[in-house]
């Protein structure tokens, strides 16, 4: 773990601490952790909103901290990169980004699965986490080459 959720998760409360109207949603369909921090059950969310159409609605958390609510990622899928790259999102982040000010998007680790890239498409930043001594080097250099590559970002 580099610290992804932990970044956002603070990130999102910083925002939503200063007044902003903001939403944290856990894209992290593989392993997902920030329900713990929120300390919500994680049977309802983002998954279940993906494969049964769950309504918007119910998968929005509000959350302790002022201004901030929460999108926990539901049980895993073994077909969510399948899934978000089909656009099942699509409609669900639109509704996001013109109901709340911030929307910040935890995604799974870039380098070593599918799903951040197809998520790409919805963020207008994109925060790349790593911990010195802990995040492996030639990791964080393939994701950089992609995003070069792909012309994502700014290098």
């Amino acid at each position: 773990m580099d610290g992804k959720s932990f970044v956002s998760f603070n990130l999102a409360a910083a925002i939503a601490s200063v007044g902003h109207k903001s939403i944290l949603v856990d894209c992290d369909l593989r392993r997902p952790t920030l329900h713990e921090k929120f300390n919500t059950d994680n049977s309802n969310g983002l998954s279940r909103y993906m494969v049964n159409h769950t309504s918007k609605e119910e998968i929005i958390l509000q959350t302790d901290v002022k201004n901030l609510a929460f999108i926990s990622s539901g049980p895993v899928l073994p077909n969510s990169s399948e899934l978000i790259e089909a656009g099942v999102l699509d409609d669900l982040i639109s509704y996001l980004k013109g109901k709340y000010e911030y929307v910040i998007i935890d995604a799974t680790p870039t380098g070593l699965v599918a799903d951040a890239i197809p998520l790409i498409k919805y963020a207008t930043h994109i925060l790349l986490v790593c911990r010195s001594n802990h995040t492996r080097k030639d990791v964080f250099n393939d994701v950089l080459t992609m995003f070069r590559t792909n012309k994502i970002g700014k290098f």
